[in-house]
């Protein structure tokens, strides 16, 4: 285990600990406030019994400090189980807050082992889809593959497009073209503008492609924090995948290393 995770472990369980002491603390003042609430029932009975039956004033005073003295206790109580109260509200609130990043966390996680877990060029692109439609949350992407002699970038993949008339954009044209030339990805303003998103894919040295996003699930309002994240992981990691998934399946046999072209990844696609 990573220092890393290892003190997000121990940060967890120090937040659970607190927590589980809150609701035992308030389990305890709800107890005790019970009690005070028996207690002063008796003593308001038995004052009632000393008016009734002509009790001394020594007595009665008696009781009615004894009265007073449980009613100041009781609101101290009720106080305390309030603040108590609002402290695990938020330590529930915080504590979701926690499992949501872990949950993020791990996505990214997955993504990134996904990604280097293969060296065949077919499933480093279906390993990418998955990223994008079950991660990202996307109903409708292309993905794109730069063909590095002609400077156009060519549709390869995607979900609920058709690929056969999907544009082919050239590099440093367009919104799609101009954000693979300057590895700047492009976020639309509104959720009705086309395309919703541009990943370019790229490495320092290669632009690879891009992935372009029109169209999220129903139930996503827009993108996350963790989308940015998986956005970035895919920008150089789904890049660098692509590339090592190609020269390797160029080199075959034949020890070397050819050019990449749109025409021999489609042969690799099937």
């Amino acid at each position: 285990m990573s220092a890393k995770k290892a003190d997000e472990t121990a940060h967890r369980e120090d937040f659970l600990v607190l927590f589980r002491r809150g609701l035992k603390f308030t389990e305890e003042l709800l107890a005790e406030n019970e009690k005070l609430r028996y207690r002063l029932a008796n003593l308001e009975n038995e004052l009632d019994g000393a008016r009734r039956g002509g009790g001394d004033d020594s007595t009665l005073r008696e009781l009615r400090e004894k009265v007073r003295e449980l009613e100041i206790e009781k609101a101290r109580l009720l106080s305390s189980y309030t603040e108590v109260e609002s402290a695990n509200r938020d330590y529930q609130t915080r504590y979701a807050e926690i499992e949501e990043e872990h949950n993020n966390l791990a996505n990214l996680y997955i993504a990134s082992y996904q990604l280097h877990s293969t060296m065949c060029f077919k499933d480093v692109v279906q390993v990418i889809n998955e990223i994008v439609i079950n991660l990202v949350g996307v109903s409708s992407f292309t993905m794109y593959l730069l063909d590095v002699p002609s400077g156009v970038l060519h549709p390869i993949a995607g979900e609920g497009v058709d690929l056969a008339h999907a544009p082919r954009p050239r590099l440093g044209e367009g919104v799609i073209g101009k954000a693979l030339a300057g590895r700047q990805r492009h976020v639309a303003e509104s959720l009705t503008t086309a395309p919703l998103a541009v990943v370019p894919l790229a490495t320092a040295d290669s632009q690879v492609g891009a992935i372009v996003i029109d169209r999220l699930l129903v139930q996503k309002e827009g993108f996350t924090a963790v989308d940015n994240e998986l956005f970035n992981l895919l920008s150089v990691h789904a890049a660098t995948a692509l590339l090592a998934g190609l020269l390797r399946d160029q080199v075959g046999d034949r020890g070397a290393i050819q050019a990449i072209t749109v025409a021999h990844a489609r042969s690799l696609l099937g």
